[in-house]
């Protein structure tokens, strides 16, 4: 999992279901549709290695019962509306709590789209292609990124990036990543890459607070058709590359789970393609990342499985076009 400094950890409103466990659990998260992780109202949870805890999931309709449940994979409590030491909320309550709820999404929609606009009156990413040097442009080809898509995808390099984790301020350089949208070509985002990261974070992103955007190789054309979903911006950029098909477009997400809400872009993409690093095939925390991508999909996709990282199998094992493309012509549908 690509991990991020923990100033850029944004919350996911707690689903109305679940309105009587407010100022109970923290750490929210919408992990698909139906499904919700945080703290545990009962036993707590922590960030933890980097990681907001997940130990406590929700279910908006249970296969058991089809009504929210909630459950803690660590104490093993359960819960369910007016169920154990939660008051359960009167009518007048639950609806105040909706009212509430509803008016905070509105001030953070808001807030992301002034960020949004501060950001995009900045140009920064136009500085940080200036100051491209020939280390930077080094640290490009050793990727596998030729100078010109250095210069198509308008990547750059950021002398020294200020990143936080917890109250710690630290610096490095960076390699950046402009996030564009398709066909619009709008930045919605620079991605640094830490050229000397206080590990296991590796990444920053120029503006926090603002929704994960997707990185889209071939931003002249719609997404639709064949996609091609890789882990990773740089691994979307060498594989684009190898693989050299107009009517294959190359999608790169910043981890194995990302936040479901991003993928709707690829709504009219079939089939997807799922390429991930091999540890994503087991089970982590309790989240299994192929299965979440699957689950998500519904049919239209079909996994490619490699014995490693993409982006190393091309650059250091002879990975090819013509062994790619049998490859993915092998990929089983789910």
């Amino acid at each position: 999992m690509t991990l991020l400094a923990s100033s850029l950890i944004m919350e996911t409103p707690l689903p109305i279901e679940f309105a009587e466990l407010a100022g109970k659990v923290s750490y929210v998260q919408r992990k698909t549709a139906g499904e919700y992780s945080s703290s545990c109202p009962f036993c707590g949870g922590q960030p933890h290695d980097g990681e907001l805890p997940d130990r406590f999931i929700m279910w908006i309709s249970s296969n058991a019962t089809g009504k929210p449940l909630g459950y803690c994979r660590k104490c093993g409590r359960k819960w369910w509306s007016g169920s154990n030491d939660v008051k359960k909320m009167t009518d007048a309550e639950r609806a105040e709590f909706e009212r509430i709820r509803v008016m905070a999404e509105r001030e953070r929609e808001s807030e992301k789209q002034a960020k949004l606009e501060q950001f995009k009156k900045s140009r920064v990413w136009e500085q940080y292609a200036k100051n491209l040097n020939e280390m930077a442009m080094n640290l490009y080809a050793q990727r596998g990124i030729t100078e010109y898509f250095v210069y198509h995808w308008g990547l750059g390099f950021c002398y020294n990036r200020k990143y936080q984790i917890g109250s710690e301020i630290l610096y490095s350089p960076s390699l950046t990543i402009p996030i564009i949208r398709p066909i619009t070509k709008e930045v919605v985002n620079v991605k640094h890459r830490l050229l000397n990261p206080n590990m296991p974070y590796k990444y920053s992103l120029e503006m926090s607070g603002l929704p994960v955007e997707l990185f889209v190789a071939d931003t002249d054309k719609e997404l639709v058709g064949s996609v091609l979903l890789v882990e990773g911006e740089f691994k979307a950029m060498t594989t684009y590359i190898t693989l050299d098909n107009p009517n294959i477009n190359v999608v790169g997400m910043p981890s194995s789970t990302p936040d479901l809400d991003s993928l709707a872009i690829l709504a009219n993409c079939e089939p997807v393609y799922i390429i991930l690093d091999p540890d994503a095939f087991f089970s982590r925390n309790g989240t299994n990342p192929l299965k979440r991508l699957t689950d998500y999909f519904k049919g239209r996709c079909r996994v490619v499985r490699l014995p490693g990282k993409v982006d190393d199998l091309i650059m250091k094992h002879g990975l090819t076009k013509d062994k790619l493309v049998n490859v993915i012509k092998s990929a089983k549908s789910t």
